[in-house]
Protein backbone atom coordinates (compact mmCIF):
# COMPACT_ATOMS: atom_id res chain seq x y z
CA UNK A 1 0.00 0.00 0.00
CA UNK A 2 2.74 2.19 1.07
CA UNK A 3 4.51 1.47 -2.07
CA UNK A 4 2.20 2.66 -4.29
CA UNK A 5 0.90 5.53 -1.94
CA UNK A 6 4.40 7.34 -2.26
CA UNK A 7 4.77 6.27 -5.98
CA UNK A 8 1.57 8.29 -6.60
CA UNK A 9 1.39 10.68 -3.61
CA UNK A 10 4.96 11.74 -2.95
CA UNK A 11 4.38 15.49 -1.79
CA UNK A 12 1.45 14.33 0.45
CA UNK A 13 0.89 17.47 2.56
CA UNK A 14 -0.53 15.27 5.40
CA UNK A 15 1.09 13.43 8.34
CA UNK A 16 0.39 9.72 8.10
CA UNK A 17 -1.00 7.82 10.96
CA UNK A 18 -1.03 4.28 10.82
CA UNK A 19 -3.64 2.09 13.22
CA UNK A 20 -1.29 -0.71 14.65
CA UNK A 21 -1.48 -3.34 17.47
CA UNK A 22 2.35 -3.23 18.26
CA UNK A 23 4.46 -3.21 15.39
CA UNK A 24 6.23 -0.05 14.58
CA UNK A 25 6.23 0.83 10.52
CA UNK A 26 9.66 1.61 9.58
CA UNK A 27 9.66 4.55 7.22
CA UNK A 28 9.99 8.22 8.78
CA UNK A 29 7.31 9.87 7.22
CA UNK A 30 4.58 7.18 8.83
CA UNK A 31 3.23 7.37 12.34
CA UNK A 32 2.15 4.27 13.42
CA UNK A 33 -0.05 4.65 16.15
CA UNK A 34 0.73 1.18 18.14
CA UNK A 35 -2.62 0.70 20.18
CA UNK A 36 -1.83 -2.61 22.26
CA UNK A 37 -4.22 -5.29 22.56
CA UNK A 38 -6.98 -5.31 19.26
CA UNK A 39 -9.96 -4.35 20.61
CA UNK A 40 -11.81 -4.36 17.04
CA UNK A 41 -12.19 -2.20 14.37
CA UNK A 42 -14.12 0.42 15.75
CA UNK A 43 -12.95 0.81 19.09
CA UNK A 44 -9.98 0.70 17.53
CA UNK A 45 -10.29 3.90 15.48
CA UNK A 46 -11.91 5.50 18.25
CA UNK A 47 -8.74 5.00 20.26
CA UNK A 48 -6.58 6.38 17.22
CA UNK A 49 -8.58 9.62 16.84
CA UNK A 50 -8.33 10.42 20.61
CA UNK A 51 -4.55 11.09 19.32
CA UNK A 52 -4.93 12.79 16.17
CA UNK A 53 -5.35 16.08 16.98
CA UNK A 54 -6.76 17.93 14.09
CA UNK A 55 -10.48 18.88 13.15
CA UNK A 56 -10.71 16.72 10.19
CA UNK A 57 -8.87 13.48 8.52
CA UNK A 58 -8.60 11.68 5.23
CA UNK A 59 -9.63 8.20 6.04
CA UNK A 60 -7.91 5.32 3.98
CA UNK A 61 -7.70 1.39 4.32
CA UNK A 62 -4.75 -0.35 4.66
CA UNK A 63 -5.76 -2.34 0.73
CA UNK A 64 -7.00 0.70 -1.09
CA UNK A 65 -4.09 0.68 -3.89
CA UNK A 66 -3.04 4.16 -5.50
CA UNK A 67 -2.73 3.94 -9.12
CA UNK A 68 -2.57 7.27 -10.46
CA UNK A 69 -0.89 10.43 -9.47
CA UNK A 70 -2.70 12.65 -6.42
CA UNK A 71 -3.44 16.42 -7.38
CA UNK A 72 -2.37 18.48 -4.00
CA UNK A 73 -4.34 20.92 -5.45
CA UNK A 74 -7.51 19.26 -5.51
CA UNK A 75 -7.30 18.03 -2.35
CA UNK A 76 -6.37 21.11 -0.77
CA UNK A 77 -9.64 22.70 -2.39
CA UNK A 78 -11.81 19.86 -1.16
CA UNK A 79 -10.20 19.96 2.55
CA UNK A 80 -11.92 23.54 2.37
CA UNK A 81 -15.23 22.92 1.17
CA UNK A 82 -16.07 20.20 3.64
CA UNK A 83 -14.78 23.29 5.76
CA UNK A 84 -16.79 25.80 4.07
CA UNK A 85 -19.94 23.82 4.33
CA UNK A 86 -19.62 22.23 7.85
CA UNK A 87 -20.10 18.73 6.50
CA UNK A 88 -19.51 15.22 8.28
CA UNK A 89 -18.13 13.54 5.65
CA UNK A 90 -16.60 14.53 2.00
CA UNK A 91 -16.43 10.98 -0.29
CA UNK A 92 -13.20 11.75 -2.76
CA UNK A 93 -14.20 8.49 -4.45
CA UNK A 94 -17.63 8.33 -5.79
CA UNK A 95 -19.56 4.82 -5.79
CA UNK A 96 -23.26 4.24 -7.40
CA UNK A 97 -24.74 6.69 -5.21
CA UNK A 98 -28.99 6.17 -4.99
CA UNK A 99 -29.89 9.12 -3.42
CA UNK A 100 -28.12 11.95 -4.18
CA UNK A 101 -28.70 15.19 -5.49
CA UNK A 102 -27.01 18.46 -6.87
CA UNK A 103 -24.99 20.64 -3.85
CA UNK A 104 -22.71 22.65 -5.66
CA UNK A 105 -20.34 22.95 -8.95
CA UNK A 106 -18.08 20.49 -7.63
CA UNK A 107 -20.30 17.95 -5.13
CA UNK A 108 -23.17 16.08 -4.42
CA UNK A 109 -25.48 15.82 -1.33
CA UNK A 110 -25.98 12.23 -0.13
CA UNK A 111 -29.87 11.76 1.26
CA UNK A 112 -30.69 9.58 4.33
CA UNK A 113 -31.44 6.19 3.61
CA UNK A 114 -28.65 6.34 0.85
CA UNK A 115 -27.40 3.53 -0.03
CA UNK A 116 -23.32 3.99 1.75
CA UNK A 117 -23.84 7.30 3.01
CA UNK A 118 -21.24 6.17 5.36
CA UNK A 119 -19.07 4.73 4.41
CA UNK A 120 -15.02 3.12 4.39
CA UNK A 121 -13.95 4.24 0.87
CA UNK A 122 -11.64 7.31 0.95
CA UNK A 123 -13.05 10.77 2.41
CA UNK A 124 -12.33 13.46 4.46
CA UNK A 125 -13.73 13.25 7.88
CA UNK A 126 -15.12 15.46 10.79
CA UNK A 127 -12.82 13.47 13.27
CA UNK A 128 -15.64 14.14 16.05
CA UNK A 129 -18.65 13.16 13.94
CA UNK A 130 -16.69 9.76 12.82
CA UNK A 131 -16.00 9.02 16.40
CA UNK A 132 -19.39 9.94 17.22
CA UNK A 133 -20.93 7.76 14.27
CA UNK A 134 -18.74 4.81 15.83
CA UNK A 135 -20.41 1.93 17.63
CA UNK A 136 -18.82 0.01 19.83
CA UNK A 137 -17.39 -3.62 18.86
CA UNK A 138 -18.98 -2.88 15.41
CA UNK A 139 -16.71 -4.51 12.20
CA UNK A 140 -15.79 -1.55 9.44
CA UNK A 141 -18.80 -3.86 7.23
CA UNK A 142 -21.21 -3.55 9.98
CA UNK A 143 -20.39 0.31 9.91
CA UNK A 144 -21.54 0.36 6.65
CA UNK A 145 -24.41 -1.40 6.39
CA UNK A 146 -26.33 -0.81 9.44
CA UNK A 147 -25.16 2.98 10.17
CA UNK A 148 -27.06 3.94 6.77
CA UNK A 149 -30.40 2.82 8.02
CA UNK A 150 -29.55 6.04 10.80
CA UNK A 151 -31.50 8.67 9.64
CA UNK A 152 -28.48 11.35 10.92
CA UNK A 153 -30.82 14.18 8.80
CA UNK A 154 -28.91 16.89 11.05
CA UNK A 155 -25.57 15.50 9.25
CA UNK A 156 -24.73 17.14 6.16
CA UNK A 157 -22.71 14.40 3.68
CA UNK A 158 -20.93 14.71 0.71
CA UNK A 159 -19.34 13.48 -2.31
CA UNK A 160 -17.29 14.05 -5.34
CA UNK A 161 -19.46 13.77 -8.58
CA UNK A 162 -19.59 10.68 -10.27
CA UNK A 163 -16.85 9.91 -12.78
CA UNK A 164 -14.66 13.40 -11.03
CA UNK A 165 -12.98 10.50 -8.30
CA UNK A 166 -10.40 13.14 -6.19
CA UNK A 167 -8.04 9.84 -5.35
CA UNK A 168 -7.65 6.99 -8.11
CA UNK A 169 -7.23 3.50 -6.21
CA UNK A 170 -8.26 -0.06 -6.53
CA UNK A 171 -10.82 -0.60 -3.71
CA UNK A 172 -10.46 -3.24 -1.27
CA UNK A 173 -7.74 -5.65 -2.60
CA UNK A 174 -8.31 -8.46 0.17
CA UNK A 175 -11.97 -10.00 1.08
CA UNK A 176 -12.25 -12.10 3.79
CA UNK A 177 -8.18 -12.76 3.66
CA UNK A 178 -8.41 -13.62 0.17
CA UNK A 179 -6.20 -11.43 -2.42
CA UNK A 180 -8.72 -10.10 -5.58
CA UNK A 181 -7.26 -11.77 -8.67
CA UNK A 182 -6.76 -8.19 -10.29
CA UNK A 183 -5.47 -6.75 -7.04
CA UNK A 184 -2.48 -9.62 -7.91
CA UNK A 185 -1.93 -8.85 -11.39
CA UNK A 186 -2.41 -4.50 -10.42
CA UNK A 187 0.71 -5.27 -8.02
CA UNK A 188 2.86 -7.87 -11.06
CA UNK A 189 2.44 -4.65 -13.29
CA UNK A 190 3.48 -2.09 -10.95
CA UNK A 191 6.64 -4.18 -9.41
CA UNK A 192 5.51 -4.66 -6.14
CA UNK A 193 6.46 -7.43 -4.71
CA UNK A 194 3.62 -10.03 -2.35
CA UNK A 195 4.43 -12.65 -0.57
CA UNK A 196 1.82 -14.98 -2.55
CA UNK A 197 1.93 -17.85 0.06
CA UNK A 198 0.53 -15.43 3.04
CA UNK A 199 -2.89 -16.08 1.80
CA UNK A 200 -4.97 -17.32 -0.82
CA UNK A 201 -5.70 -15.58 -4.55
CA UNK A 202 -8.75 -15.77 -6.11
CA UNK A 203 -9.74 -17.55 -8.89
CA UNK A 204 -9.07 -16.54 -12.11
CA UNK A 205 -12.78 -18.09 -12.93
CA UNK A 206 -14.20 -16.31 -9.67
CA UNK A 207 -13.00 -13.11 -10.43
CA UNK A 208 -15.13 -13.63 -14.00
CA UNK A 209 -17.98 -14.28 -12.18
CA UNK A 210 -17.84 -11.22 -9.81
CA UNK A 211 -17.16 -8.96 -12.72
CA UNK A 212 -20.25 -9.90 -14.72
CA UNK A 213 -22.44 -9.50 -11.77
CA UNK A 214 -21.09 -6.24 -11.06
CA UNK A 215 -22.55 -5.46 -14.70
CA UNK A 216 -25.89 -4.62 -13.71
CA UNK A 217 -27.82 -6.17 -16.78
CA UNK A 218 -25.19 -8.74 -17.62
CA UNK A 219 -25.71 -9.55 -13.83
CA UNK A 220 -29.27 -9.87 -13.56
CA UNK A 221 -29.13 -12.42 -16.77
CA UNK A 222 -26.82 -14.05 -15.07
CA UNK A 223 -28.18 -14.57 -11.45
CA UNK A 224 -31.46 -15.89 -13.45
CA UNK A 225 -29.77 -18.31 -14.89
CA UNK A 226 -27.59 -19.85 -12.56
CA UNK A 227 -31.33 -19.98 -10.44
CA UNK A 228 -32.41 -21.87 -13.10
CA UNK A 229 -29.91 -24.50 -13.74
CA UNK A 230 -30.80 -25.25 -10.03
Amino acid sequence: MFKLFFRYWPDCFFPIYLITNYKQYRDSKIISLKLGKDCGWADNLKKALDRINTKYVLYLQEDYLLNKPVDNNRIKQLLGLIDKYQASHLRLWPTKITASRYFSPELVKLLPGAKYRLSTQAAFWNKDDLREFLRPSESGWEFELENNNAKREDKLFLSVRRNEPAIYYFATAIKKGIWFYDAVKLCEREGVIIDKKARPIESFGHYLKRKIISIPFLGQVFNFAIRRLK
